[in-house]
């Protein structure tokens, strides 16, 4: 009688057994990248060895009771049409052969019947196993697939046509160097990363601390400080390095730490005075006063020169004429910030502003994850916990603690998040699609996922979406309403200013 091999795991007292043919591999429990508002079952996402696979906990998919994770635990990687999924099971038994005859094919049996396409007998017949079916893992709720893998968030045009205001704005990264703000157009700069020890180099100006490798090439480093008449920069865990693409190399200046991204309207942009001018040798672009902070905007063109840029230029030269340059395509601009240990990112677009987190104002009768709304610079903004939104453990706010304005539909909505982490450039071919399996919730806000590492993922948001239509038309109302009682107070205050 013919039989067939399977592969054979157990959960609590139960011994399952799949097709050999459906399992491609056997790994431990990898660290997992948690995706808000997935299916219970749904424990993340892990990046398999350059392949996304989302990680479903079996026991919950099964209705079983959770159990923590142990050294026998492993991840079962099933593989169906191309598609890819782990499940997580207790301990591995054994491999097997099991007669045709042996198996007893049948539906609904008991709690987990779904899942379950019959029981086999092997051996001397005391030994039962479940036959699992594996068909039912790859049924999950969004059955929609992406038009193409790594598809980058889109903005239609339309929106941008939403915008009430015809003002031509400048978006800005500031930072702090000692108790100065500058800033830098963002249309110039390539990334925000985090400071790492560059190799010192021999006969280079004072102000240059060395090159470091980056995937794309070799970048020079510059001590903003020191180059702008100021004691060096003392390195801490604020430090960071914003890379600028000048007109023939990429140039990293090191800086305090990211202060805001900022908006401003390019009027309100005053030309520096004539004395700084020439003391700077135009790498002062202008000055604008935004919360009562004067912010320095520095032209990054001319903040170092040529004899700087080259270090970055022959390093990529000689790496080209050695053909070792890797063809990174296509890049996008994200903005990246922390919830918790998972890292989300937004694209560049969608971004307002970042500011500190400043006094929210809380409006009653509103969802649980409206927090309020804010003041920015006269206009009311209603601001949304991120951390109440993706139903996360509740955490206090501190001295990371920022306030992501987004244009949403063409109105500005307020995030809360954890900490801004950097601004970064990442290449489509190292982004992947949504699964499926996160759910319809899930799926519906995020895009993708970039990765980063083996270890770790950042997941794209795409921000208009993470409320559902009936949560943005109450958020509309509490704005409208916010506005009216905003104007009857002013106009109280007006008339008690005439009666006195």
């Amino acid at each position: 009688m013919k039989g067939g091999k399977y592969i054979a795991f157990e959960i609590g007292q139960e011994t399952y057994a799949v097709p050999v043919g459906t399992v491609r591999e056997i790994v431990r429990v990898p660290e997992l990248t948690r995706v808000p508002l997935a299916p219970l079952y749904v424990e993340g996402v892990a990046n398999l060895r350059g392949e996304i696979l989302p990680v479903v906990s079996l026991r919950k998919r099964l209705g079983l009771e959770a159990k923590p994770l142990d050294e026998l635990s492993r991840v079962v990687v099933f593989e169906k049409d191309g598609e890819i999924v782990g499940a997580i099971v207790d301990r591995m038994a054994e491999a097997i052969v099991l007669e045709e005859g042996n198996i007893e094919r049948r539906e609904g049996i008991g709690a987990e019947g779904d899942f379950l396409e019959g029981v086999a007998k092997a051996g001397d017949g005391k030994k039962l196993y479940l036959l699992f079916n594996v068909d039912k893992l790859f049924e999950w709720e969004n059955q929609e697939k992406q038009e193409r893998k790594g598809k980058m968030l889109s903005f239609e045009a339309g929106e941008e046509a939403g915008r009430k205001e015809a003002v031509t704005e400048s978006q800005l990264v500031s930072f702090k160097l000692g108790n100065s703000v500058y800033a830098i157009d963002i249309r110039d700069i390539q990334e925000v990363i985090r400071y790492t020890q560059p190799t010192e180099i021999p006969n280079v100006p004072f102000y240059v601390r060395g090159i470091i490798q980056r995937r794309d090439g070799i970048l020079p480093v510059v001590d903003l400080r020191l180059k702008m008449g100021m004691e060096a920069s003392a390195i801490d865990e604020f430090t960071k390095v914003v890379v600028v693409e000048t007109s023939r190399a990429r140039v990293g200046f090191v800086v305090d730490c990211i202060h805001k991204v900022l908006r401003v309207v390019e009027s309100e942009i005053k030309s520096p005075p004539e004395l700084l001018e020439q003391q700077l040798g135009g790498e002062l672009k202008g000055i604008v006063e935004v919360d009562g902070e004067m912010v320095l905007l520095l032209n990054s063109q001319k903040l170092v020169s040529e004899e700087v840029t080259l270090l970055g230029e022959e390093a990529g030269r000689s790496e080209r004429e050695g053909e070792v340059v890797e063809t990174r395509g296509k890049e996008n601009q994200y903005v990246v910030f922390a919830l918790g240990d998972e890292l989300f990112g937004v694209p560049i677009e969608q971004i307002q502003e970042i500011n500190r987190l400043p006094e929210v104002t809380r409006v009653p009768h509103t969802a649980s994850f409206v927090e309020g709304v804010v003041n920015l610079r006269g206009e009311v903004i209603p601001v949304i916990d991120l951390r109440k939104r993706f139903g996360l453990p509740p955490r206090g706010y501190d001295e990371f603690t920022r306030i992501v304005v987004a244009d949403i539909g063409g109105q500005k909505t307020g995030f809360i998040v954890d900490a801004v982490k950097e601004v970064g450039k990442y290449p489509e071919k190292d982004i992947a699609s949504s699964p499926g399996i996160l759910g319809n919730k899930a799926s519906r806000f995020v895009k993708g996922l970039v990765k980063l590492s083996e270890q770790k993922m950042i997941l794209l948001l795409d921000l208009g979406a993470v409320l559902a239509e009936e949560e943005k038309e109450e958020l509309e109302k509490v704005r409208k309403d916010s506005k009216v009682k905003d104007g009857g107070k002013e106009g109280s205050q007006k008339k008690l200013r005439r009666a006195e």
